[in-house]
């Protein structure tokens, strides 16, 4: 846990993975985010290198089967002298203050998993705030080139800090990769000669899979790696380190960056064993004088790997128990990996042969048995290029190692163990129970049958195998059905008195003194001595609905039907075999009887029930038309079927919510009518409208202004009578049509007069076949 000039940083180890606590973006210290490291994107860069200098590639411990003394009852500290680049200093706020609080943070993460797993904690120089470098273009690194940094840094931390006041040099930068000096820790011409760079040098992606990284290279840490493709090529590969597949997990391998052999995105915040035993070489015994020293108060596990040494069968699962104690009562967790080396081989390579390490490292947990494969895996009936079983004759070692996770020096041990697998036995094989249809019932008698394949002959030489059940498809064995018994390939058993019926049952068939297994491929049934038919029963979503609407269906039966038959009266579809089936549609009123069959191996039964389908209201309309032009019609709904009473929304503007809607124009108008079952249904009515009109009607459309006139006279017709063709003529009191005069889609005319005698006119409108006549005086 930190709190820096840039937020709050925490870092919580748990049972599901590292949790890590960060500010939610860079300079924002208001709110945060937790996330699971597992969780975070591969960010890597495409091409990252790292180098390894000084003419060494292999570690300077090659004595794999060297047992060392536990770590953890020292904590050795070292005086870290860190520097940075400008361009890493810019990334991180371009101040001293906010460039020694990302150091901090990133120092704190490191040195959280070398305290857990070496015992071993780097702390930085009083005057460490003179090597960091604010400005790129006078710094006196070459931010991209982290080879000709190695030379710049070890000078410039000899001449800021001076060489006898620090153990360890190391410079961040921006740059795309990593080199260190191997085994440089405290060694005087080369100790400060370690680089890690990313374009964003922040996170658990750059404090756990490249600091971590590059500095456990300068405490004598090789690649860990056996894969040559990608950044694992180009003579990265460690021939005396090469103990993970692939591209490795642990921080000294290369996750995420050696397709196709990556094992995962990212690497996890530990030591393999490997590197556990050539740094500790180096520490205690290379170097032992140079660090400062604190007793811990911490007493170091112990474990106890078992009794190698055995023949296993081939293509055949096995799993690896340890026995850890701790004099401090401290909880522990166990990390079990192969210990093996040999050529390199990709991931998917087939067939393998010689001694290359098959199955990769997990993180430690808290149990002390590791399944190889994975359970999952051979749960599964699958397979997994990252944990292979071997096919062929070959001697394979592991190795356990177990933490006590103390912090400020933890405490850490292991036990090596070999085994001989042998192509002479194997695949040993459960054959009965083997299928989802095998069928048991409680205190029954049964025969369980397995394929010995010669592993009950030398050199396999196994005598006897216990066989149990499994009663949650395979992950945990609680019912031992016989211990003991020949290793024969048949054995009768009596099945425990299981009360409720279990559908996930499995069978495991495991030796007895030696390591391998094997489980039935498929889930089986176990149910009570007497078995007990279903009682059927289920719930809808609704019993009752109006024609066109849907219904879902639960089954809620009882004593664990297998197979269920619906039979939907009037609905769409009109059966189906499903659980739990849905969107039932139902279209036509009427009561219908929908029915379930639910059945088991002891029987069936079957149950009713009544959904009732309502139909929607029915109407007919009483209209008024509307007056030409005019908002002067109405419609009344006269409802035929449907449960009174009734309401109604009438898509007016305002909305109407009567019977009767009125003022209504001529055109279509909507109503939807709901009654009181909850129904609705939807109308489009359409008003009609007087197409023609009478001369009396038409009158009223028109104004003639002013009158008497002297000058011009004005015709206004309403809206809606200028829409087509037009007749405008002026007659005198003589009978002489002084006007004659067609008019086109206009509304409003003016008539110049001035010209016209005085006396009485008429005007006389032609429209829609009709004539109007309206009186005018024209007065000078």
């Amino acid at each position: 846990i930190d709190y820096t000039y840039l937020g709050f940083h925490a870092y919580i180890s748990s049972p599901s993975g590292v949790v890590s606590i960060d500010p939610f973006a860079q300079g924002n210290t208001q709110y945060y985010q937790s996330y699971y490291k597992d969780d975070l994107p591969n960010i890597h860069i495409e091409h990252f290198t790292c180098d390894l200098k000084d003419d060494i590639l292999e570690t300077t411990d090659n004595n794999t089967e060297k047992t060392l003394q536990p770590l953890g009852t020292t904590l050795r500290k070292y005086r870290m002298a860190l520097a940075c680049t400008g361009e890493y200093a810019t990334y991180h706020g371009g101040t001293v203050a906010s460039v020694a609080s990302a150091m901090t943070t990133a120092m704190n993460r490191v040195n959280g998993v070398y305290e857990k797993d070496l015992s071993a904690r780097m702390i930085l120089v009083a005057n460490n705030n003179n090597l960091i470098y604010l400005n790129a273009s006078s710094d006196p690194y070459s931010n991209n080139d982290g080879s000709a940094m190695l030379g710049q840094n070890q000078t410039t931390c000899n001449s800021v800090i001076g060489s006898s006041n620090y153990d360890i040099g190391h410079v961040f930068s921006t740059g795309g990769g990593g080199v260190a000096y191997l085994a440089s820790l405290c060694s005087n011409s080369n100790k400060a000669k370690g680089v890690t760079g990313l374009p964003a040098p922040t996170g658990d992606p750059f404090y756990i899979d490249y600091v971590c990284h590059e500095v456990g290279h300068q405490f004598n840490g090789g690649h860990t790696f056996n894969s040559s493709s990608g950044s694992c090529g180009g003579g990265n590969r460690s021939a005396s380190d090469a103990f993970e597949p692939g591209s490795g997990s642990t921080i000294m391998a290369y996750a995420g960056i050696c397709a196709p052999d990556d094992i995962q995105n990212n690497s996890n915040d530990y030591f393999h064993a490997r590197s556990y035993q050539t740094i500790y070489s180096h520490i205690v015994t290379g170097v032992p004088g140079c660090p400062t020293t604190n007793s811990t108060g911490n007493t170091p596990p112990t474990v106890n790997a078992g009794n190698g040494g055995r023949y296993v069968p081939v293509s055949t699962p096995f799993k690896l128990t340890a026995v850890g104690n701790d004099a401090n009562s401290d909880p522990l967790t166990y990390c079990w990996e192969e210990y093996d080396l040999g050529q390199s081989i990709a991931l998917s390579a087939t067939p393998v042969s010689g001694t290359p390490p098959l199955f990769r490292s997990y993180k430690p947990d808290t149990s002390a048995t590791r399944w190889f494969p994975r359970l999952q895996t051979v749960i599964n009936n699958a397979s997994d290029n990252k944990e292979k079983l071997p096919t062929y004759t070959r001697i394979m070692k592991f190795r356990c190692m177990v933490r006590d996770n103390v912090p400020n020096g933890g405490g850490v041990s292991y036990d090596t163990i070999g085994y001989n697998f042998t192509a002479a036995a194997g695949p040993f094989l459960v054959t009965s129970p083997n299928t989802s249809g095998d069928y048991w019932t409680s205190n029954s008698t049964q025969t369980v049958t397995w394929d010995v394949a010669n592993t009950n002959v030398s050199p396999v030489s196994c005598t006897s195998v216990n066989i149990r059940l499994s009663v949650d498809g395979g992950y945990t064995y609680p019912y031992l059905l016989i211990a003991n018994t020949p290793n024969d390939g048949s054995q009768t058993i009596t099945v425990p008195n299981i009360l409720t019926q279990k559908t996930t049952c499995r069978v495991m068939v495991e030796s007895i003194n030696n390591i391998f297994y094997d489980i039935s491929n498929a889930n089986f049934t176990v149910s009570p001595t007497t078995p007990t038919p279903p009682v059927a029963a289920f719930s809808t979503s609704a019993s009752t609905v109006c024609e066109g609407k849907f219904i879902n269906f639960s089954d809620q039966s009882t004593n664990n039907p297998t197979s269920w038959s619906w039979s939907f009266g009037g609905g769409t579809p009109a059966s189906s075999t499903s659980q739990n089936p849905t969107n039932i549609q139902f279209n036509t009123a009427g009561t219908y009887t929908v029915s379930l069959t639910a059945t088991n191996q002891a029987g069936s039964n079957t149950i009713q029930q009544t959904i009732v389908v309502n139909p929607l209201p029915q109407a007919t309309f009483s209209i008024v038309p509307a007056s030409y032009a005019q908002s002067n019609g109405s419609a009344t709904a006269n409802p035929t079927v449907g449960q009174p009473p009734f309401s109604y929304v009438w898509l007016t503007s305002p909305v109407q919510t009567g019977q009767t809607a009125v003022n209504l124009p001529e055109g279509n108008v909507g109503v939807s009518i709901t009654d009181n079952n909850g129904c609705t249904q939807n109308y489009n009515i359409t008003i009609p409208g007087n197409a023609s009109m009478d001369e009396s009607t038409l009158i009223n459309h028109i104004a003639v202004y002013p009158n008497p006139a002297s000058e011009s006279v004005f015709i206004s017709l309403d809206e809606g009578l200028g829409t087509g063709s037009f007749n405008l003529a002026l007659i005198n009191s003589l009978g002489q049509m002084v006007m004659n005069q067609v008019y086109t889609n206009q509304l409003f005319i003016e008539v110049p007069v001035e010209s016209l005698a005085t006396g009485y006119y008429v005007v006389k409108l032609t429209i829609n076949g009709y004539t109007i006549h309206r009186p005018l005086i024209i007065r000078k």
